[in-house]
């Protein structure tokens, strides 16, 4: 008699469980459960550890719902690996077994393998950090195992602090700073005698909180999908630190957006706005939340149609377009599916969502679906063999106490490419000069710790590839902030860039470590600028007036000469119409065409608004365009015919026409020609396409570089960086080589020994209005031959308060006229005493 109670209980849960999904799913009980993905898809684990598995339930409308705490899960070998209700599992013995997690008779599966790979070392990151007195530090504990693998080891090691008088830390590697002083983080695996550590340095100082900054600035996004803040506490050392997890976070009107107590995603409830506040230790810091009424339209998947090979993975995004003509990353949010999940998985779980996993050779289609849209691309899985690693940047010398990221190329057997960054093991041979990272989110990120040569190595099973690391022990000198003083409307940003100049006359990129501040001049509240790593030296132009931008490192500021701030005016001028240039330019099927918007105002100011509009493209099947962030504008030939490219801000619209043509790819030609370079300087290459029926392309971005002797030149495959050669040692010239479309372009280039003997900066005297710009050039000569070092050169001006130079890495030799007058403008090598200089006249 008691068992039939119990079986009606037992049907009772389980029928409000569903209900309960289907409530939080939709508002009905046609909304029925599809399938569960259980990520991360086939992962290997080491014997003796455990990986934690999650459950993802997507239902019938394309919601989804972390299920992870509700499935029951399996391991088919308990031989092999255990698995507990949590969904953890730990490898037993080597071998295989199917983890599967089952809700009302809907199962899904994945393979964990378990191998007999020892653990050869523990990092533990971040290396060296400093943290302020009650405030927390997250560590992370990474395993590198004798198979060149890594797992995340944070939750199974045994976390100590030495001595707890200055910092104390929990087991799960949470460290609170107590008192001033430095303690050493240990993270150690196993006991006794095969016992594995690693350590990490944590200073805690005195420094009191003296301001919290959250981000994104005054963001909009639709009713029904999220934000995630993040907050960044400014102390009065003048160093910052994220403090988004230990904050505590709130919303104004929670009828608008909600946002929990912890971690700082918000969700838009509602129209209208609210103010997003993260509160600690007495602090508060606010933005501006707009929660709109706008609903999806259209939806994008990025990257378009890739290859990737077995053993790799490819993370794709999702771009939402909605009514009001706004654009959002949904990424996070779209239920993920891939048709043909034995081609490939992918991953909805928090963390990894968009991540896809091959599994056989064969294409699928990724969809991404929310709201009642939906967009797909192809992913094409091969069987290609990885035959070597490029490690960029190559040959690099910076200053003590910053940090450099590398990337990781993979050159495949099929003549491909794939950045490799997030999943190769990243090692260094001399952790006293450089420290690597292999953990989430800073893979690839090197910490300098004293002065020497590191060789920082990327590896991918039995492959790798290396590059050297000097690290120089000089003084920071002072801190120059680009551009120097520029205008914009409302609304808009502005990224602002720190180049750090050393006692040696080397610049550095500072960016993302210095603080950054805005100061009204003119106006209230004129600007904010980003101190989150994530978005460091983006200013947003609030109210008019002007302010000034500066950026400080311990006690180096712009604000102190010799440095230079910059100044930003902020104007209340009105959008009147857009450009979309180049106008209507042809491309072959498979080639990319960058379209730049420019906004012209009420004021008859121009500026570049191609990362502000929201681009669309009137023909898909012949030419798509991108919204997704760094690839704004971004257009693909996809088919025959024609397309009219439109970008949109508010209510004004620009539009050219593309055409896409089935032009062949008849020859690639690459420039400058047989160049020659000294060591450790650089050249950037160009491939030019060459198509039958008479027209050329730039093909630079699309091209796959090679070299032919790395230990000579090194060439860049990576983003943001492609065709770059820098001269690693004098030899006999190397080969250049551009492929594209089964076609390939070549040139030589020698790498000499010669000696920089004067800088030619071309043309002596210049004229530009106040307000208006010169890009300078410096010519280097070096006895034998001649070098063009405008981004290699330190650019400087005899009187900023008439004209400013700018030393940023992708405008440096920019030079602005402030005011009326005459000055000089210099150019000097880093590590010598040589230098050209010009005249310039602002009028």
């Amino acid at each position: 008699m008691k068992t039939i109670p119990r079986l009606l209980f037992g049907l009772l849960g389980t029928l409000l469980l569903l209900a309960s999904l289907a409530g939080c799913s939709g508002d009905s009980a046609s909304v029925t459960l599809s399938r569960i993905d259980v990520t991360p898809a086939d992962p290997s684990i080491a014997s003796g550890t455990s990986v934690m598995f999650t459950a993802i339930a997507v239902f019938s409308d394309n919601s989804k719902k972390d299920v992870t705490s509700t499935v029951t899960w399996t391991s088919s070998s308990q031989a092999v690996a255990t698995i507990s209700s949590a969904g953890l599992a730990t490898g037993v013995g080597g071998g295989t077994s199917t983890i599967s997690a089952t809700l009302s008779g809907v199962t899904g599966s994945t393979t964990l393998t378990v191998s007999s790979a020892a653990l050869l070392a523990i990092s533990v990151t971040p290396m060296t950090t400093s943290i302020a007195t009650g405030t927390t530090q997250q560590f992370v504990a990474t395993g590198t195992f004798s198979d060149n693998t890594t797992q995340d080891l944070t939750t199974q090691v045994t976390w100590s602090s030495l001595p707890t008088t200055f910092a104390t830390i929990n087991s799960a590697g949470l460290a609170t700073g107590v008192a001033a002083g430095t303690s050493t983080i240990t993270a150690t695996f196993g006991s006794g005698p095969g016992a594995v550590s690693g350590t990490a340095a944590l200073t805690v100082t005195t420094a009191t909180l003296s301001s919290i900054q959250v981000t994104p600035i005054n963001p909009r996004i639709a009713k029904g999908t999220t934000d995630q803040f993040r907050a960044t506490g400014i102390f009065s050392d003048n160093t910052k630190q994220d403090l988004t997890s230990s904050a505590t976070w709130s919303s104004s009107n929670m009828a608008v957006a909600t946002i929990p107590s912890t971690g700082g995603l918000a969700t838009g409830v509602a129209a209208g706005t609210a103010t997003i506040t993260a509160s600690i230790g007495g602090k508060s810091g606010s933005t501006t939340l707009t929660v709109t009424s706008a609903t999806i339209v259209a939806m994008e998947v990025e990257p378009l149609t890739p290859t990737i090979a077995l053993g790799t993975s490819q993370q794709f995004t999702a771009t939402g377009r909605f009514s009001d003509n706004t654009t959002q990353d949904l990424t996070t949010l779209v239920a993920w599916s891939s048709s043909k999940t034995t081609v490939a998985t992918i991953s909805n779980a928090t963390g990894s969502n968009g991540l896809a996993t091959p599994m056989a050779a064969g294409t699928t289609t990724i969809t991404a679906a929310w709201g009642g849209a939906s967009g797909s691309t192809t992913l094409t899985v091969t069987t290609a063999t990885l035959q070597s690693i490029d490690v960029e940047p190559a040959d690099l010398t910076i200053p003590a106490g910053v940090q450099q990221a590398f990337t990781a190329t993979g050159t495949f057997s099929d003549g491909t490419i794939q950045d490799l960054t997030t999943q190769v093991t990243w090692s260094s041979d001399t952790p006293a000069v450089a420290t690597i990272s292999n953990a989430a989110g800073t893979r690839g990120v090197a910490a300098t710790v004293g002065a020497g040569t590191a060789t920082i190595t990327a590896a991918l099973g039995t492959i790798s590839g290396s590059t050297s690391l000097t690290v120089s022990n000089v003084a920071l000198v002072s801190i120059q902030v680009s551009p120097p003083d520029p205008s914009l409307p409302q609304g808009l940003t502005q990224q602002f860039t720190a180049t750090g100049i050393y006692a040696d006359g080397s610049p550095f990129d500072l960016t993302p470590v210095v603080t950054w501040s805005a100061t009204d001049l003119t106006g209230t509240n004129v600007a904010a600028i980003s101190n989150d790593p994530l978005s460091s030296g983006l200013a947003t132009a609030l109210n008019p007036g002007t302010a000034t931008i500066a950026a400080q490192l311990g006690t180096i500021s712009s604000n102190t000469a010799p440095g230079i701030s910059a100044t930003l005016t902020v104007t209340s001028a009105a959008l009147v119409s857009i450009a979309v240039t180049p106008a209507a330019p042809g491309i072959a099927i498979g080639t990319t065409q960058q379209f730049v918007a420019t906004g012209t105002y009420n004021d008859s100011s121009t500026h570049d608004i191609t990362q502000f509009v929201t681009w669309t493209s009137s023909a898909p099947a012949f030419a798509v365009i991108s919204n997704a962030a760094n690839q704004q504008g971004l257009a693909t030939g996809v088919g025959v015919g024609t397309s009219t490219i439109t970008a949109t801000l508010g209510s004004v619209t620009g539009s050219t026409t593309l055409t896409v043509t089935n032009a062949t790819l008849s020859s690639i030609t690459v420039t400058p020609a047989n160049s020659t370079i000294a060591t450790k300087t650089t050249v950037q290459f160009t491939a030019t396409g060459n198509f039958n029926n008479g027209t050329t392309q730039d093909l630079t971005r699309l091209v796959v570089w090679a070299t032919s002797n790395k230990n000579i030149a090194a060439i860049s495959n990576s983003s943001g960086t492609k065709g770059l050669a820098t001269g690693v040692a004098a030899g006999v010239p190397v080969t250049i080589s551009a492929t594209f479309g089964g076609k390939t372009g070549t040139t030589g280039l020698t790498v000499a020994t010669g000696t920089l003997t004067g800088i030619t900066i071309q043309s002596t005297s210049f004229t530009i209005a106040v307000g208006g710009t010169q890009q300078f050039q410096a010519i280097g000569n070096y006895g034998t031959f001649t070098q063009d070092l405008t981004k290699q050169v330190v650019w400087n001006t005899g009187d900023q308060k008439i004209a400013a130079s700018n030393n940023g890495l992708k405008s440096r030799g920019l030079v602005t006229g402030v005011s009326v007058g005459t000055t000089t403008v210099s150019a000097t090598k880093p590590a010598t005493v040589i230098n050209g200089s010009a005249s310039i006249t602002v009028q």
